[in-house]
């Protein structure tokens, strides 16, 4: 379901090394340098919810008439905001935007029984 692309600067005037595991769906970054009196935090803001659209209703000859089931639950969507946030000795100095994001509703699915269906 899409990447996330991570840049960034080398500005510490030292060598960085940089260690990525993968374990299974999870990976872990490890960054190593000098030490500096900075440090980093990512922040995601939700700008937008995204409501998903009617259930999509369909026949089904598995079912009986008058009987539904829901085969895909709906699922909202939204559009959010990526920042770095910057602090020097604990305190806030920068909020860098990194990227805006949108993500679309799944629409719920819902089966149902209708004439020629199993009695």
């Amino acid at each position: 379901m899409g990447y996330s692309d991570l840049k960034f600067i080398n500005n510490t005037g030292g060598v960085v090394f940089i260690i990525a595991k993968v374990d299974g769906d999870n990976i872990t970054v490890s960054v190593y340098g000098l030490k500096t009196d900075l440090s980093y935090e990512r922040e995601f803001v939700v700008l937008e919810k995204i409501q998903p659209p009617q259930y999509l209703k369909t026949p089904s000859s598995e079912l009986k008439v008058g009987e539904e089931r829901v085969v895909v639950y709906p699922k909202e969507g939204l559009i959010s905001q990526g920042y770095l946030k910057v602090y020097k000795d604990g305190v806030l100095i920068d909020k860098i935007p990194l990227s805006k994001d949108k993500y679309a509703p799944l629409q719920g699915e819902i089966i149902y029984g209708e004439s020629g269906s199993i009695s």
